[in-house]
């Protein structure tokens, strides 16, 4: 199984720990999914909350 940099979305082999084509961090494919999955988004480093919440 491949690993896809969440930055570039260049296909890694599954033992990779950076990203070879633009130097990301990969995150483990389970990890990435579960992230997504609870409205969180990665971009290589970095995680970020993508839930919005009504101020009414």
């Amino acid at each position: 199984m491949s690993k896809f940099c969440p930055n570039c979305g260049h296909e890694n082999k599954d033992v990779a720990t950076f990203c070879g084509n633009c130097g990301s961090k990969l995150v483990s494919p389970d990890l990435s999914s579960n992230l997504r999955d609870n409205g969180y988004s990665t971009n290589g480093s970095t995680t970020t909350n993508t839930t919005t919440t009504n101020a009414n």
